[in-house]
């Protein structure tokens, strides 16, 4: 039966309310589309069979056909028989599984249990550390590789040995490796699964030669007796980690032995800035689109964003001068947001 012209009411208000549950719907659904291979089997033919979509990707038919069904609704998918294709919408959203991979797969349980962090004395909230770092190297491809290599080339000098603390699935790692011509990489990971999808990575590839991967945590790596002599030091989202585990003082006391134990090493340094989002009416739509969510986020799952002066003054503070400073090209990401510092240490 279709449904009349003109909503009543009560009922058009439901349909208003309904839509945040089903986005979290549609989320959910294509980061299994991802996941589970089916995007890439239908961007890699014009019409995929579904008994033969199933088989060849050993999954449950009808379990395949509810989600592919889902999508047809929504517009991402085509069907016609039983045969289904990437609709143009589907097609369009392939370019940023990145963005899915972290938020919904690295952090869709923490959305869930928002309401128990809001509990007095609550402990941060779990999230799935190995997606949320190989989502955020997918990512870096657009955004913090090109960052880091504009501050790299406007400092200019020869970079040969790059060591990448929390380096994720470590396609950062290589694909920045091979653009600057590093010969010698070492990769800190301190997920067990973003370990071992980094090793994984690095195999494939062929590049075990010339990155070596440590499953430890910044500080112990730091703190270590790993022999490593590198000329660049990479912390991407690192320091906001280790400012909401513990403090101004244990970012600098972290800066402090970076410091002691390669006394030259540049650093290069990619953050966020922290500053309060705007009202979001007023606000840029990435911000609203990314940012509020990412800010939330890192409020319940001890990360401490900051602003860009706090950065500024504590690398001073532990004998860095910042030698280069930049943001994302604005044709990715025109908020000014994500910013990029290249360090040196002073004296």
């Amino acid at each position: 039966m279709s449904h009349p012209r003109e909503l009543a009411a009560f009922e058009c208000d439901l349909v208003s309310a309904l839509q945040p549950i089903r986005g979290l719907a549609l989320a959910s659904a294509i980061y299994a589309f991802f996941e589970a291979g089916l995007a890439q089997a239908l961007s890699e033919s014009s019409v995929v069979d579904v008994e033969k979509l199933s088989e060849d990707l050993v999954l449950e038919r009808e379990r395949v056909v509810a989600l592919l069904e889902f999508l047809v609704v929504e517009g991402f998918v085509r069907r016609r028989g039983r045969e289904y294709s990437l609709a143009p919408k589907g097609d369009a959203i392939l370019p940023y599984r990145a963005w899915y991979t972290m938020l919904v797969g690295g952090y869709g349980g923490t959305f869930l249990q928002l309401g128990q962090g809001l509990r007095c004395g609550a402990k941060p909230l779990d999230r799935d550390l190995g997606r949320v770092g190989s989502g955020s190297c997918g990512i870096s491809h657009f955004d913090a590789i090109p960052l880091c290599r504009s501050l790299l080339a406007d400092a200019g000098g020869d970079v040969r040995r790059v060591l990448d603390i929390g380096c994720g699935d470590a396609s950062y790692l290589a694909e920045l490796g091979e653009a600057i011509g590093a010969v010698e990489s070492i990769g800190v990971e301190p997920s067990r699964r973003g370990y071992a999808e980094a090793l994984q990575m690095v195999a494939s590839a062929g590049l075990t030669d010339r990155i070596t991967l440590y499953n430890m945590g910044a500080r112990e790596f730091i703190g270590s007796d790993v022999k490593c002599d590198p000329d660049l030091l990479i912390l991407s989202f690192v320091l906001h980690e280790i400012l909401g585990q513990d403090g101004e003082e244990g970012v600098e006391g972290f800066l402090l032995a970076v410091r002691r134990r390669f006394p030259g090493v540049r650093v290069a340094v990619v953050e966020v800035d922290g500053r309060p989002l705007r009202p979001a009416e007023d606000e840029h739509p990435l911000g609203v689109a990314y940012y509020n969510p990412y800010f939330l986020l890192h409020a319940f799952t001890g990360q401490r964003l900051e602003w860009l002066p706090f950065w500024s003054f504590l690398f001073a503070r532990v004998g860095y001068r910042v030698v280069g400073h930049r943001t994302v090209d604005s044709s990715i990401d025109s908020t000014g947001r994500e910013v990029g510092f290249l360090l040196e240490p002073v004296g």
